[in-house]
């Protein structure tokens, strides 16, 4: 596997693309680091340091396509192409830091003020960084049993990683293993990967720990300071599994018109939102747990996101594309404070950022 560091550069270009006169991010060079492949059922640890060069241009840079982008809990937009990271400051529309993982990104992310993990090579690694100035802190390495989702305890000091029928718990700051627990879900024979992992979440207390498998229906509580299984229940026909940034509720989506809202621990409905509809799996919670934004649907003005009340099942705005010809959106999140709503085109070639009480947009950044 090999991942750089990069110092980075913001170059303002004028693009004839719906976000004429916006800034275009261009990376620049890295400086590459080189980690071992351990292919034992053992993790390892890979560490590295940051590479320091002088800021420049690199033209010969495959052209970046954005598929997935966070925010920060400062606000700063994560960006995830292909193979790199970067975060990005939204307020001085500047490329904070880049980093490049070669072995290709990334299938999960979790994000705190401090840290950030990625799980890349298909599930084969995952990545600890400093998230204010994206050094990698160290990297997990297991092949066997496939990392399928992480996330970070409510103080940082843990971090979960979901894999193939086990959830293990490591130290966030060394990543030493702390403990492993085995779900028994051995999910759909002929799909070995439907017994991974789908969503972990922890509680707000931090004394418990939710797990969840959508292939298989399967929920399960544990808690953390026996390290013991407290709750489980298992759900029929289910296409995905979200829990509230909370943990308090799941949204759990069955591929029909909208979407129920269950109780994460015993199973129960909660409530039922068919008002609430875009394509399946496209939903996404603002970080009070209060909105929903949802995407993959037409109207006469091409592909819509919209932005929902959940209490009330009330429509807040629409956003559109402008008609149907144009790519439509693929990807969004809710800044933290909740005003504003990022939304991607399906190309990967541009972010625009929309004001959610006025509907109107506010910037829009456009990759080469």
């Amino acid at each position: 596997m090999h991942l750089s560091v990069r110092s980075c550069l913001l170059i303002l270009l004028f693009v004839t693309s719906a976000c004429a006169n916006r800034p275009t991010i261009v990376p620049t060079a890295s400086v590459l680091k080189t980690h071992p492949t351990d292919q034992s059922s053992t993790p390892t640890l890979a560490p590295t340091s940051v590479g320091q060069i002088a800021l420049a241009i690199r033209p010969t840079l495959s052209p970046n396509r954005v598929h997935d982008f966070q925010y920060t809990p400062d606000g700063f937009l994560l960006l995830v192409t292909e193979q790199s990271l970067m975060l990005f400051d939204t307020t001085r529309t500047v490329v904070r830091w880049s980093t490049e993982i070669t072995e290709g990104c990334c299938d999960d992310i979790s994000i705190t003020a401090e840290l950030m993990a990625v799980i890349a090579g298909s599930g084969a690694s995952v990545h600890v960084l400093d998230t204010a100035s994206g050094q990698e802190l160290y990297a997990l390495q297991d092949t066997e049993k496939h990392f399928s989702t992480i996330a970070f305890s409510r103080n940082g000091k843990v971090l979960a990683t979901g894999e193939f029928a086990q959830i293990r718990l490591w130290d966030s700051r060394t990543g030493r293993q702390l403990s492993v627990w085995q779900t028994g879900d051995e999910g759909f024979k002929s799909f070995p990967w439907t017994k991974g992992i789908t969503n972990l979440a922890f509680t707000l207390d931090d004394n418990a720990l939710f797990s969840a498998n959508w292939w298989t229906g399967q929920v399960m509580k544990w808690d953390l300071s026996s390290a013991s299984l407290a709750s489980s229940f298992g759900l029929t026909n289910t296409l995905r599994y979200q829990f509230s940034p909370d943990a308090g509720q799941l949204l759990v989506d069955f591929n029909q018109y909208g979407f129920e809202i269950r109780d994460p621990q015993t199973g129960a409905l909660e409530t039922v939102h068919d008002k609430i509809i875009g394509a399946s799996g496209f939903v996404v919670f603002s970080s009070d747990g209060k909105r929903v934004a949802v995407w993959g649907y037409n109207t006469d003005k091409g592909s819509t996101a919209a932005v929902w009340e959940l209490e009330t099942d009330k429509l807040v705005q629409e956003f559109s594309v402008g008609n149907l010809e144009n790519p439509g959106w693929s990807r969004a999140a809710f800044s933290p404070d909740g005003s504003t709503l990022a939304l991607s085109d399906e190309r990967g070639e541009k972010i625009v950022f929309f004001d959610i009480t006025t509907g109107k947009e506010t910037d829009c950044v456009s990759l080469p």
